[in-house]
């Protein structure tokens, strides 16, 4: 158990888990296959805490590992209403995975239009949409072979 910025901490090998504002947080890890998948399935599940914290609406995660030539292995997927709500949703994911793994994004793309934002951990990218934009794009159907969870926000 380790204690950062006042919240308590406990890394397992089914997942993640810290308490705040009486809150338990756990964020199970379905499958082990290495430390790497672990990294990358923590990363994912904190960043989806921030953006369901911001009202992230119609929330999918892609598991792209079982696809070759793929970007990443994971895609979060989320959508909001307004350019200030998608900056919003962006913030609070990379804010919130910084804050729990103390991990920076390598990049942070279309943050200034706040139509489409994406930010690169390197395995995982989340892409926060404004519903229009969303849909034109389609990146669950263009990438259809993967492994789709959908999250109720």
């Amino acid at each position: 158990m380790i204690e950062v910025n006042g919240t308590a901490r406990m890394f397992w090998p089914l997942g993640i888990a810290y308490l705040r504002d009486n809150h338990l947080f756990l964020h199970k890890i379905k499958k082990i296959v290495g430390k790497k998948q672990l990294q990358e399935s923590a990363l994912a599940g904190v960043a989806l805490e921030g953006i369901l914290e911001k009202k992230g609406r119609g929330v999918v995660q892609l598991d792209l590992r079982n696809i070759t030539d793929r970007p990443a292995d994971i895609f979060l997927i989320a959508e909001a209403e307004s350019g200030v709500q998608v900056r919003a949703i962006a913030d609070s994911a990379a804010e919130r995975v910084w804050e729990i793994l103390q991990i920076r994004p390598l990049g942070v793309e279309g943050k200034e239009h706040g139509q489409w934002v994406l930010i690169d951990f390197g395995e995982v990218v989340v892409h926060v949409f404004q519903s229009e934009l969303r849909r034109f794009y389609d990146l669950e159907d263009l990438w259809n072979d993967a492994l789709r969870s959908d999250y109720v926000s």
